[in-house]
């Protein structure tokens, strides 16, 4: 079995700032090859050295190791194909008067109330909403959202009048809210448009969204981005979800090696042997 993975060293001084670094790209061998040598630094100029020791004579090395995908041992598939669902078709001018009812207030007997202003709505939407504890209703028939952005709302009441969502720049906010109120329709349609705004500039914002409201196909889909673009592993957003989120990061660079599958006992072990190794800088 055969990993890559990127190696990097660095020298650093009394305060901790990299003097003189290293960076390589190798194979991991389970079992490696007879004769095999293990990775390190081989003729670094002395004077190189030297310029790094510290005051008190002493010479700290940082040593990280990091795992690669590599597009030519790892399954693909076609992520597009988890975004196809049933549609269903529904006629135009039945949209246009919802969506005139939902703009003019018609038949509205209730208020929504978010950010300080108010939506009419009928009660419908209420029933619909209810079984969430921070709702509360007062006896003017008032409803409160706390937590939450006013056009993301109206984005929310928008698509369960009319069944439609055109809002691009609220999409994760009304995520949140699709998976507040148990809107699965709702949550898939944003998991779809996110997927196709994922780039290496929010891939970790991306992750965390997944992660934290269990967003399966919009995880799939970031996996898929750090399979086909290395580009990815040398972006901010990457390097700051491995200081804020390691966890995350393990887990889905496990993912995108070994796939969306179980892999078989075997590999299991292999993988945990792996995902054992130390990844923090470590001080030698």
């Amino acid at each position: 079995v055969r990993i890559k993975v990127e190696y990097r060293f660095h020298f650093l001084n009394d305060k901790g700032v990299a003097l003189f670094s290293n960076v390589n790209v190798g194979e991991f061998h389970a079992k490696p090859p007879k004769g095999g040598h293990s990775w390190g630094l081989r003729n670094i100029p002395k004077q190189k050295i030297l310029n790094c020791v510290r005051d008190d004579g002493s010479l700290v090395i940082s040593c990280h190791i990091e795992l690669l995908p590599d597009i030519n041992h790892t399954q693909c598939y076609n992520s597009w194909k988890l975004l196809n669902t049933n549609a269903r078709t529904v006629s135009g001018d039945f949209v246009k008067r919802q969506l005139a009812a939902f703009d003019n207030g018609f038949m509205a007997d209730c208020v929504l109330e978010c950010s300080g202003r108010q939506i009419p709505v009928n009660k419908f939407v209420f029933k619909a909403m209810f079984s969430y504890d921070e709702l509360i209703e007062s006896t003017e028939k008032k409803v409160i959202i706390e937590d939450a952005e006013y056009e993301a709302v109206r984005c929310m009441l928008r698509y369960m009048y009319t069944g439609e969502m055109e809002l691009d720049t609220e999409v994760a906010n009304v995520l949140i809210l699709a998976e507040r109120y148990q809107m699965d329709d709702l949550k898939l349609i944003c998991e779809r448009k996110l997927c196709n705004q994922i780039d290496k500039n929010n891939i970790g914002e991306m992750l965390y969204l997944a992660d934290l409201y269990n967003c399966k196909i919009l995880r799939r889909a970031a996996v898929d981005l750090l399979r086909t673009n290395h580009s990815v592993f040398a972006s901010h957003a990457w390097r700051l979800l491995k200081e804020t989120n390691p966890h995350l990061v393990t887990e889905v660079m496990e993912k995108a090696i070994f796939g969306e599958e179980s892999p078989p006992l075997k590999r299991q072990r292999h993988q945990k042997m792996l995902l054992s190794q130390p990844s923090d800088d470590e001080s030698v």
